[in-house]
């Protein structure tokens, strides 16, 4: 639950940062790269499997494609305004449905 909370933070910090303001060199960009690479890392730990059941497949295929983009293939691959949506709207609707799954509040 920690890790979930740290990621919605920073889900926080990009949403509360002027949209037009979000592009490769900013500080909410490397917050909202950040936010992806931790969230792409749950997702493969043991530990998380019985909360998989609130991420989709193609959801869990999303925040791995854009982890690699962020860390592997670079910005310019980036569809910043997609990025954006992902980070800012997508993300915490994720991370309300893995809270709610029973058990997940008392975890950690």
């Amino acid at each position: 639950m920690e890790e979930l909370a740290a990621i919605r933070r920073r889900a926080e910090t990009v949403a509360g940062s002027p949209r037009d303001l979000f592009h490769d060199g900013t500080d909410a960009y490397d917050v909202a790269s950040m936010l992806i690479i931790r969230l792409a890392a749950l997702l493969e730990r043991p530990e998380f499997a019985p909360y998989l059941t609130a991420v989709t497949h193609e959801e869990r295929l999303a925040i791995r494609t854009t982890r690699s983009i962020v860390a592997h293939t670079g910005y310019r691959s980036m569809n910043d305004d997609l990025f954006w949506a992902a980070v800012t709207q997508r993300v915490p609707e994720i991370l309300e449905r893995v809270i709610a799954v029973p058990g997940a509040s008392g975890s950690n």
